[in-house]
């Protein structure tokens, strides 16, 4: 057998110098010192050199058989398992020596342990002895290396460890402690990047806070989306994704592409049970990168990195507090010394906590003394005052108090207003706030303000008296007023009634026949009469009104049978004015409880009225109608009607419309208002509208229901 080399310097086995060759192969694979570059040297070796079309070989890790890339006409292309699983364990397990179908061969290679691996190739044109050949050689190498591989990731993890307990300690900045764990990361498992995430407040989405390898801004991820960050977080465990190329959708986020990463492992950052985000650690150079080994260091940094982070926050957050409470304790300070108010806060112990320089000047204390830490018994006996009793002094300054009160310095003449106001520490009262306010001047206003108001209260009183006096006046006039008007109207009816009985006489003849003339004068002595007792009526009316003696008396009634009556009664007027009536009722009216001739009066004053103010040959409607639980009247004229200033005064007593007309018509102003009073004794209602020059409506609201009488 001869060696020969081709053109990329692999040696190939030639029968007649196979030794030589053989030595050379060895030579070459026993010299690599990188794994995954042996296996490529195994796949070309094992392609060449049995004259196949393509040739891999693959390793056991982790319990897996993994391939790497394929050697296939001088090119690497990705490698996949060309038999079933069960096929592949026949083989590791010892149970077939190869597997050789078709153009496919696989064999064994093999450690001091066991199987650590295969060799496959495809469309070989020699036996299966040299692939066997190529298997035994290739055996201890890889264990070799598989071996040195584990010591260098051990002794890694643990200088790691060290390097990251000491940034533990060394680092308590909180983003510089970040950066530091992704850089540690990436150098203890040899990849090209790593990333920290934190969980957001919302804890909807990571953002990323730390990185190593490449500066990615802004990056967040959304947790609701199925990336492997998102699995590792849900999942509370760490995803590896080995190969990125059978997966194209696994990225984080669109900026992650631009890695171009082969391998993917993504741990989720948790302490005392708490998500705090999480950590991706990936390599752009290498899929199937991370082994077992890769697996716990990851997992145990990250581990020891949540820790780290759950301190640091907590250091930032007791130095955030700490910067607070002194911005805070100066900020108070400041206020303190700038208001107007003397200031004095003791502890539990009665000791001076904080004094402000209005308490020094208040009681004559040295200026630039100090006297906090001081009990409360030394202060009060450095305060001068022989005007300021002791045990009154004690008082003012006591923080025991549990109101406050005032008290006053006789020289100068001042007036302080003392207050206590205790405050707690951790649910605990921790002392009291005394403060001292000047109130001298609100002491003056309060005094002027005293004066003044019993000036005004005694000028009050004076006018109380003469308004008492002058209502006492008014209330007589009243009831004489009433009374006059009680008697008047009860004095004339008698003659009155003389009056309409000789005129009836007279009308009927009984004291001899008259002529046409005489009639006609005999009629308007009785029109006369019918008008004045109408008005009597009206002043009686209304006196009982303004006494309070009137009276309904109330009881179910027809009420259109009372329409009806009172425009019959009306019919002679509305002819002798040559006007047009027109009644317009509701088919089914109901029966109402009411006084029934006062509906006849409120009737015969509203249409009377509408008669007088409309001008010959005008009309007069009556309309009448049923609406739910009420009855509504309405009277409507084509009068003159009524201007809009006067429209609210029409129902006032003693009030009268000006017509505008040469013709007046004549009354005392009575009949609307009482009017108004008999529909609200009934519980109803009365409005009116109006335009000038064109008429009038008048329209009342009567309940059905009975009511209380």
């Amino acid at each position: 057998m001869t060696t020969r080399f081709d053109s990329e310097g692999i040696p190939t086995l030639i029968p007649e110098q196979g030794a030589a060759t053989l030595s050379a192969i060895c030579s070459r694979i026993v010299s690599q010192d990188n794994l995954y570059e042996l296996l490529r040297i195994l796949g070309e070796v094992s392609a060449v050199n049995m004259k196949a079309s393509s040739a891999v070989a693959g390793i056991i890790e982790e319990g897996r058989l993994v391939f790497r890339q394929a050697y296939q006409n001088g090119s690497w292309i990705s490698a996949s398992p060309s038999c079933p699983k069960g096929e592949y364990w026949e083989i590791l397990s010892g149970q077939k020596p190869r597997i050789e179908r078709d153009d496919l061969l696989i064999v064994p290679f093999s450690g001091r342990y066991g199987v650590i691996g295969v060799l496959e190739v495809r469309g070989s044109k020699e036996s299966a002895h040299l692939l066997h050949i190529l298997a035994a050689v290739a055996g201890p190498s890889v264990e070799n290396l598989l071996l040195r591989r584990e010591k260098r990731n051990l002794r890694a993890r643990s200088d790691t460890l060290n390097k990251l307990s000491k940034a533990i300690t060394d680092k308590i900045e909180f983003s510089e402690l970040l950066t530091t764990i992704s850089d540690i990361m990436v150098r203890c498992l040899g990849t090209t990047h790593c990333f920290l995430y934190l969980l957001s407040p919302s804890g909807k989405e990571l953002v990323c806070v730390a990185g190593a390898g490449w500066k990615l801004e802004e990056l967040h991820v959304n947790l609701d989306e199925n990336s492997i960050i998102a699995q590792a977080i849900h999942s509370r465990v760490p995803v590896i994704l080995e190969d990125t190329s059978l997966q194209p959708d696994w990225h984080c986020s669109g900026e992650m592409r631009e890695l171009n990463e082969k391998s993917v492992l993504a741990l989720p950052l948790i302490q005392d049970g708490t998500v705090l985000g999480a950590m991706v650690v990936s390599d752009a150079l290498r899929p199937h990168f991370f082994s077992k080994v890769d697996l716990a260091t990851a997992s145990q940094l990250a581990d020891q990195a949540a820790i780290a982070i759950k301190n640091a926050r907590l250091f930032r957050d007791e130095q955030s507090k700490i910067t607070t409470s002194e911005r805070l304790k100066a900020q108070l300070e400041a206020i303190i010394h700038s208001v107007p108010v003397g200031i004095a806060v003791y502890d539990c112990s009665d000791c001076l906590l904080l004094e402000n320089p209005v308490f020094k000047q208040m009681f004559c204390l040295p200026a630039h003394s100090d006297q906090t830490g001081m009990h409360i018994d030394t202060i009060v006996g450095l305060i001068e005052d022989e005007h300021l009793h002791p045990d009154l002094a004690a008082r003012i300054h006591s923080p025991h108090q549990t109101a406050p009160f005032e008290f006053e310095l006789v020289d100068p003449q001042r007036w302080y207003r003392v207050s206590y106001t205790p405050f707690s520490s951790q649910g605990k009262v921790a002392g009291h706030v005394v403060s001292y306010c000047d109130i001298s001047r609100d002491k003056g206003i309060e005094r002027r303000i005293a004066r003044t108001v019993s000036e005004r209260t005694e000028e009050l009183n004076d006018a109380n008296r003469q308004l008492s006096q002058a209502f006492q006046d008014l209330q007589r006039l009243y009831h004489l007023k009433v009374n006059f008007l009680n008697a008047v109207s009860h004095d004339l009816r008698t003659p009155m009634a003389a009056i309409v009985g000789y005129a009836e006489f007279l009308q009927e003849e009984i004291a001899g026949p008259l002529g046409e003339r005489q009639h006609q004068f005999v009629q308007n002595i009785m029109d006369g009469t019918d008008q004045l007792i109408r008005l009597l009526d009206d002043l009686l009316d209304f006196a009982r009104m303004e006494v309070g003696s009137f009276k309904l008396a109330c009881y179910p009634v027809e009420y259109g049978h009372l329409i009806e009556r009172a425009v019959a009664n009306l019919n002679a007027l509305v002819l002798e004015k040559k006007l047009s009536l027109e009644l317009v009722l509701d088919p089914e009216l109901p029966n109402l409880c009411a006084d029934q001739d006062r509906i006849v009066q409120i009737l015969n004053n509203l249409i009377t009225n509408a008669i007088k103010f409309t001008s010959p040959g005008g009309k007069v409607t009556l309309r009448v109608r049923h609406r739910g639980e009420v009855v509504v009247t309405e009277v409507e004229d084509t009068g003159i009607g009524i201007s809009a200033e006067e429209l609210p005064h029409i129902f006032e007593k003693f009030y009268q419309v000006d017509t505008g007309m040469v013709w007046r018509v004549k009354g005392v102003g009575l009949g609307l208002a009482i009017v108004k009073q008999l529909v609200e004794a009934h519980h109803g209602a009365i409005e009116v509208e109006s335009v000038l020059g064109k008429g009038s409506t008048f329209r009342f609201i009567l309940p059905i229901q009975q009511f209380p009488e």
